[in-house]
């Protein structure tokens, strides 16, 4: 005689999710402080095959692997100990120094003044395109959420949202652009150059804006 099928709650599913959800900006926080801590030792060792994935297309700048490195290190710290205030008070460093380098890049772009910030990173030893505009303002999206992640306001948490869903925004149109052969979606031609935001750093930038978003859940 064959065994009765087997009935699972209804109510299981959404705890299995919830779950999932409150696992999640853990994992986004590893992906991308391993991202951008594999990037910068490509940098460091010079394996091209590590900076530059695909040939021919924009890597991921020093500069940006750090950022990518302190916002997952944020993003890690905040989500898996947010009643221990060591944790939260190293998480909001790494924000706001996040939010620094963010900053300065877009203020070399906005003044038209090399500040040679990129040199501050390891591997940056040769002068060439740094990180792109597009890519600064969204990891300055991304330091916004971080350091707002936690505050118990209606006003502090739209804020999150709105800084996460913009940074998606931007890796989103820049892996569109990737998919459908449209260069202006992720970058812009300087000096014969293409300055762009580089596939890894998309996917990095998506991972924590998503990630962000359902810390906040």
């Amino acid at each position: 005689m064959a065994d009765a099928p087997r009935i699972v709650p209804a109510g299981n599913k959404p705890r299995r999710l919830s779950a999932v959800l409150a696992r999640y900006p853990r994992i986004a926080g590893v992906f991308a402080a391993a991202v951008g801590a594999v990037t910068l030792f490509g940098w460091l060792t010079e394996m091209r095959a590590i900076t530059y994935p695909v040939p021919g297309l924009p890597g991921m700048m020093p500069m940006t692997a750090m950022m990518s490195l302190l916002a997952g290190i944020s993003l890690w710290l905040l989500s898996g100990a947010r009643r221990a205030r060591k944790a939260r008070l190293a998480a909001r460093v790494a924000a706001f120094a996040l939010g620094v380098l963010a900053l300065a890049t877009l203020f070399e772009y906005a003044v038209g003044v090399d500040l040679d910030i990129d040199r501050l990173v390891p591997g940056r030893s040769s002068r060439g395109p740094g990180t792109a505009p597009r890519t600064a303002v969204a990891f300055g999206c991304i330091a916004v959420g971080l350091l707002l992640i936690g505050r118990e306001t209606a006003r502090a948490r739209r804020g999150t949202d709105v800084a996460a869903a913009v940074a998606g925004a931007i890796a989103v149109f820049a892996l569109l652009g990737y998919l459908f052969g449209v260069p202006a979606l992720y970058g812009t031609r300087s000096a014969f150059q293409l300055v762009g935001m580089s596939i890894p750093t998309a996917l990095v930038l998506l991972a924590l804006s998503l990630g962000i978003m359902t810390a906040q859940v």
